[in-house]
């Protein structure tokens, strides 16, 4: 598994709920170029992104690197509209998880 989030306090919240559930086997990164290179020799089974990175906004050659490597894609956002990012909501292969979340929806 892959996570993608800058914020710390979203990080760490991620990383608090997902260790027990699969101890050492997730990898951080903040960046999307941080991911983009992990992402060109690995296939995790799972990636979650934000939408908004510090480097950005998910780029397209982001998106279709993440798409490359693996089937399951969850975009962390704080926009309610899919509207608001019609790129991702017409490409379909991933799933919107909104914030705040509970520890539920995320599970």
């Amino acid at each position: 598994m892959v996570v993608v989030e800058d914020d710390p306090i979203i990080s760490w919240n991620l990383r608090k709920q997902l260790e027990p559930l699969i101890p050492g086997g997730v990898k951080y990164f903040d960046t999307q170029e941080q991911a983009r290179i992990y992402l060109r020799s690995n296939r995790p089974d799972l990636i979650i992104t934000n939408l908004r990175l510090l480097d950005g906004w998910i780029e397209k050659s982001y998106y279709s690197a993440l798409k490359s490597a693996s089937q399951q894609i969850l975009i962390l956002t704080g926009l309610r509209d899919e509207r608001l990012h019609p790129d991702l909501a017409s490409a379909g292969e991933h799933s919107f998880l909104y914030k705040p979340f509970t520890s539920l929806q995320l599970l």
